[in-house]
């Protein structure tokens, strides 16, 4: 198996015909990628605030989006997303981005009722 970058796209399209090709389904997706920079918010720079929110937030949307049509298509599969209390409360002298959490639990519902619907693409 090989590394991917969840914020890099191409590398997530990559991985998915790589996984997909190998195993034919995939019947378990767990997010469990994300990053945390050990700074306060005043003085992290814009490239590391990107960085965290490519992996945390648009990483886990990538990912999701890539191998959710394919359990659609087997009607069967199951997305566990793993998060931290750090991303909905924060660590002191931690920074933190503006609640992860909550968009996993937002992400998940939306997923939910178009994969429900048959929609999703």
């Amino acid at each position: 198996m090989s590394a991917c970058d969840i914020a890099d796209a191409a590398q997530v399209a990559q991985f998915e015909d790589l996984v997909l090709s190998e195993f034919g389904a995939v019947d378990v997706l767990i997010n469990n990628a994300a990053l945390l920079d050990p700074c306060r918010h005043s003085r992290m720079v814009e490239a590391t605030w990107d960085r965290v929110m490519d992996v945390n937030v648009n990483g886990l949307f990538s990912i999701t989006k890539a191998f959710l049509p394919s359990m659609i298509g087997q009607h069967a599969g199951s997305i566990i997303n793993v998060s931290s209390s750090v991303g909905k409360v924060g660590k002191r002298r931690w920074g933190r981005t503006p609640r992860p959490s909550l968009h996993l639990k937002d992400s998940r519902r939306c997923w939910q009722r178009k994969s429900e619907d048959r929609e999703f693409g």
